[in-house]
């Protein structure tokens, strides 16, 4: 950790102590002309693109969750398995093996394609007490105005000093993280061909330690005598979980109009064009326990070594016209599959029937979608999705609709391991949606409103005993939640609150009320060349029977155990020259005052009050 201290901040010092002093304008990077767009966008010939984040507030990113999952139940540190708390079950596109608790760490496969006069490089460090450090890069340009090239990085390491009795010491880093994703983009001197193309790696190594063992005792301590004192459940166990991708995108294009030489990159010249998806992904999982305890197991056996790998190849063929203002788009999609756990291989083929189709008149937007399986694992789930928006200067109101059946996870339906073992023909899960969202602005003033509705049937769910049942009822489950802003250089607020109700609480429960809110103040100093940014944030949610973490199952089990949320409220201080932005965030300032049984999630305390130091750098050359 010291190697990795000293050589980032001789680096920071020897490559940027001019450029910081320096407030004249020239070393001015502007990383606000800097643009993306996804594959998604070509798709519809549409080269709309999205102005790359530079705002100060928030730009230490070392916790996602922080960003998109409120509320959240975690493990207490950086890198841990996430229960987002605010969204209702999702539906399987394809053959999923059901293991998304890291999800919200990873890289998605979707590909981007950034636009930038000059090579763009961003930076971000992390480091703070107890031992995290974190490392993301960055890397975009524009070889040419046919060829776009693209890297990005990430390192996470982390640990966690309330547990006591871990054996060797291999185990005391209780999260790794590995995200790498390169994408590259070419097309043809007149744009009839264009190819995206991506390589993702994911991978999370985590020490499981199935809680603290006794929370009596962790909670009748106090302050740092609850550091290195508690002994856990799993003094042995690790998981693992990696992923390798490769995907390719081709168009292949039909103009209505010639070429024109002074814009030859114009995509409002084609009519319609051929899509060719191409797709490999190995996803492989791990769970290791050296040295199982059959209290906690149910089972007394010698070792526990599980590993599960779930490969897939996939090809997607679409035709995509322009009818006016409406756009289509309908293809076929091949996909194979194959997964080999502990012993037992299975595979599968599946055939999908895909349409899209969107709509723009002025300032309306409708967006639709649908998929159904027509062979192989997969026959007869179906997604219907509809998007009707409306957006001006003052107000924006968005309406949904949602509609799917789709086969349980594959670990549901079969797992073969020491401590559980099933072979299950669960029935296909139902989801309908509505939804709506609208907002408002007044001057200085935001507000906003949203609702999903939705009606489930044969939900899938664990038990805090390891084992996974099927609730054939359906049930309904609301999300409704407003929102407020104000933001003012001197004085900017933040607020939300959400409100859940589950007619099915014993099988998927949520905490009835919720909020976050963000209290800060903007300045500027030094001849306004110094950005200056203070304040404090937090999250609460209701008590609830929050679920339990099964590490072997990497799946969160309901129990009947009422769950007192602790609100976590951190302080921070950002501040910025030009491009370059340095602070700090004090996690859980308020230790000590609320009590001493505090948990992010049943047997899992929350890290301590704990101090980071971030730094974020946009380079252009």
């Amino acid at each position: 950790m010291r190697f990795h201290t000293a050589f980032v901040l001789i680096f920071l010092w020897c490559t940027g102590f001019s450029q910081i002093l320096d407030t004249s304008g020239a070393h001015d990077y502007k990383p606000f002309e800097v643009y993306r767009y996804s594959e998604y966008n070509l798709d519809f010939l549409k080269v709309d693109s999205q102005a790359l984040d530079t705002q100060l507030l928030g730009f230490y990113n070392y916790y996602q969750p922080y960003d998109d999952a409120y509320p959240f139940l975690d493990h207490g540190f950086e890198g841990s398995p996430v229960l987002k708390l605010g969204k209702g079950p999702q539906e399987n596109r394809h053959l999923s093996m059901g293991t998304e608790a890291l999800e919200a760490y990873f890289y998605s496969d979707t590909i981007f394609s950034h636009h930038t006069k000059d090579p763009f490089t961003r930076l971000n460090y992390s480091q703070g007490a107890p031992e995290l450090i974190f490392i993301e890069a960055k890397h975009a340009q524009q070889i040419s105005k046919r060829l776009t090239f693209g890297v990005d990085y990430r390192r996470l390491k982390n640990q966690n000093i309330y547990y006591s009795n871990l054996l060797g010491s291999e185990t005391q880093r209780f999260a790794n993280l590995f995200n790498t994703k390169f994408y590259t983009g070419f097309n043809s001197k007149d744009r009839r061909y264009e190819f995206l193309f991506s390589y993702l790696w994911n991978k999370s190594t985590n020490i499981e330690t199935g809680g603290i063992g006794d929370p009596e005792f962790f909670n009748s301590l106090e302050g740092r005598s609850k550091e290195n004192n508690n002994a856990v459940n799993l003094p042995s166990a690790r998981n693992l979980d990696a992923v390798n991708s490769f995907k390719l995108v081709q168009y292949y294009r039909f103009a209505k109009e010639p070429m024109d030489s002074a814009n030859p990159q114009d995509l409002n010249r084609f009519r319609g064009q051929f899509i060719l998806k191409s797709q490999y992904l190995s996803k492989r999982l791990e769970y290791w326990d050296d040295f199982p305890d059959s209290a906690y197991y149910g089972l007394r056996f010698p070792e526990l070594h599980d590993s599960i790998q779930h490969r897939f190849l996939s090809n997607e063929l679409d035709l995509m016209l322009q009818l006016s203002s409406l756009d289509l788009i309908a293809g076929i999609e091949h996909r194979y599959d194959y997964v080999y756990i502990n012993g037992f291989p299975y595979s599968f083929n599946s055939v999908y029937v895909k349409g899209k189709t969107a709509l723009e008149i002025k300032d309306f937007d409708l967006f639709a979608e649908a998929q159904t399986g027509v062979l192989g694992y997969n026959l007869g789930d179906y997604i219907l999705e509809g998007e009707l928006s409306y957006r001006n200067k003052l107000f924006n109101l968005e309406a949904g609709i949602h509609s799917s059946l789709t086969e349980p996870t594959f670990l549901a339906q079969r797992l073969s391991s020491y401590p559980r073992t099933w072979d299950n023909d669960f029935a296909k899960t139902s989801i309908n949606r509505i939804q709506g969202e609208g907002g408002i602005r007044f001057g200085l003033h935001n507000f906003n409103l949203h609702f999903r509705l939705s009606n489930i049937a044969n939900y899938i769910y664990y038990t805090a005993e390891g084992q996974v049942n099927q609730y054939s009822p359906s049930f309904q489950y609301v999300n409704a939640g407003m929102g407020y802003a104000f933001k003012w250089r001197p004085l900017s607020v933040e607020l939300n609150i959400d409100n859940q109700q589950s007619t099915a609480i014993q099988v998927f429960p949520r905490p009835e009320w919720s909020g976050t809110g963000k209290l800060y103040s903007t300045f500027r100093l030094f001849q306004n060349n110094l950005t200056i940014q203070t304040g404090i944030e937090g999250f609460w949610f209701s008590d609830f029977n929050a679920p339990v973490y099964l590490p072997y199952l990497r799946q969160w089990g309901v129990q009947d155990t009422s769950f007192s949320s602790y609100p976590p409220i951190q302080f921070f201080l950002n501040a910025k020259v030009l491009s370059f932005n340095f602070g700090i965030t004090f996690f859980n300032v308020q230790e000590g005052l609320m009590g001493n049984d505090f948990y992010s999630a049943p047997l899992y305390p929350m890290r301590p009050r704990v101090l980071r130091f971030n730094i974020r750098w946009d380079l252009r050359s």
